[in-house]
C-alpha cells in the first residue's frame, strides 16, 4: 500500500463556523490515538466553493489547497495513530463537499457541530465583519440586501466568496446535514449541540471519543480557544484584508502557520472581546423564522433541537424579516 493510502483521513469536521469547531479540533488533537491536520481549514474538498471564489475574482486568490499532494502532505507526520482527521467549516454549507469527502474516503466518519441559528448566524455576521468581508453595519441591513447580493450586487471586493454572505442559506441546517446523512448514514455521523459542548467540555467531548472508537478516559486541558471578537481598529483591519495582502500572506507564511497568525496575531491586535448584543426585536423574528427548519434538523438527526434553541412555539407570528 502506499503512502498516500496509508495517511487517507478518515475524520472529518464539517462545521459550522462559530461553534466551537477550532477547540474540537486542538483537543482532539491532543489524544495520543488521533492525528489532526496541522492546518485547519484546508477546505480542500468543496470545489463548488473554489470555482465561484475563482470566477468572482478572476482567478485563484483564496483556497490555497488545490493539488491532491498538497492535501495529503498535510497528513504526512501521521505515524501509527487510529484516527486521521482534518476539520473544513465549509464543507457543510458546500453542495458539493460531502460527494467529495465520500470519494475520498467512504468509510470516514463525519462530526458536524451545530448551534442556535439565531446565535450562529449572529456570530458568523461578525466573524464577516471583523474579517472584512461584511461592510453592512449590521445584520438587520446584511439580511434586508440578501436578496441582491444573490444577483451579484452590493457584494464586497474581498469576500472569499459571495455566497458566504447567505446568511439565511447558511443558517438553515436541514438540506445541509441530509446531504451527509443520505451518503454516510446516521451511523457514520455525530451530530453535537455547540450549546452541549459550551455546557460541559468533557462530557461532549467523550461521546466524541466513544463515537471514533478511542480511549474515551483521555482529557486534554480544556480551555477558551479563538473566543469572538469584534473589530477594534476597522481601517487597519480592512487594509490586512485586501486581495494583495492575503496574496502577500499566503507567499510568506507557511500554511500550516496561517491559522496560528490569523488566530494570535490579528486577532488579538485588531480585535476584542466585546461583541455587540444581537438587536432584540430582530432576534424574536428570526426564532421564527428558523423554527420549520431546526424542527425537520431535529428529526431528522433524532435530538430535540427545538427544545434546545427554540422553546414553546410562539401564540402569534413576528411576520418576515423586513427586505429592501
Amino acid at each position: 500500500m502506499d503512502q498516500v493510502a496509508e495517511v487517507k483521513p478518515n475524520l472529518f469536521i464539517v462545521g459550522q463556523p462559530k461553534c466551537g469547531t477550532t477547540a474540537l479540533h486542538q483537543f482532539l488533537d491532543e489524544h495520543p490515538d488521533i492525528f489532526m491536520s496541522p492546518y485547519k481549514e484546508p477546505s480542500y474538498l468543496c470545489s463548488d466553493f473554489h470555482e465561484e471564489s475563482d470566477a468572482y475574482h478572476g482567478g485563484q486568490v483564496y483556497f490555497p489547497i488545490r493539488k491532491p499532494e498538497d492535501y495529503m502532505a498535510l497528513f504526512a507526520d501521521a505515524k501509527d495513530e487510529q484516527v486521521i482527521g482534518e476539520s473544513s467549516v465549509n464543507y457543510l454549507y458546500s453542495k458539493t463537499a460531502a460527494r467529495e469527502i465520500y470519494a475520498c474516503n467512504p468509510d470516514a466518519r463525519i462530526v458536524i457541530v451545530l448551534r442556535n441559528p439565531v446565535d450562529f448566524l449572529y456570530s458568523l455576521y461578525q466573524m464577516n465583519v471583523r474579517r472584512a468581508w461584511e461592510p453592512e453595519p449590521n445584520l438587520k441591513s446584511a439580511l434586508a440586501i440578501e436578496d441582491q447580493r444573490r444577483n451579484g450586487q452590493r457584494l464586497p471586493a474581498n469576500v472569499h466568496f459571495p455566497s458566504n454572505l447567505y446568511y439565511m442559506e447558511r443558517a438553515k441546517y436541514y438540506e445541509q446535514v441530509k446531504r451527509f446523512v443520505d451518503l454516510f448514514g446516521r451511523n457514520r455521523i455525530k451530530i453535537l449541540a455547540y450549546e452541549d459542548f459550551q455546557r460541559d467540555n468533557a462530557s461532549a467531548y467523550r461521546e466524541v471519543l466513544e463515537f471514533l472508537g478511542v480511549d474515551a478516559s483521555f482529557q486534554p486541558e480544556f480551555r477558551i480557544i479563538n473566543p469572538s471578537r469584534s473589530v477594534r481598529n476597522e481601517t487597519l483591519n480592512a487594509l490586512l484584508r485586501q486581495r494583495w495582502v492575503v496574496r502577500l500572506g499566503y507567499l510568506l507564511i507557511p500554511q500550516s502557520k496561517q491559522v496560528w497568525v490569523q488566530r494570535n496575531v490579528l486577532n488579538r491586535l485588531f480585535g476584542n472581546n466585546r461583541p455587540r448584543p444581537l438587536n432584540t426585536d430582530l432576534r424574536v423574528q428570526l426564532r421564527a423564522t428558523f423554527r420549520e427548519d431546526v424542527e425537520r434538523t431535529a428529526e431528522l438527526v433524532g435530538q430535540d433541537l427545538v427544545s434546545k434553541w427554540l422553546g414553546a412555539r410562539p401564540k402569534t407570528s413576528t411576520g418576515a424579516l423586513i427586505r429592501e
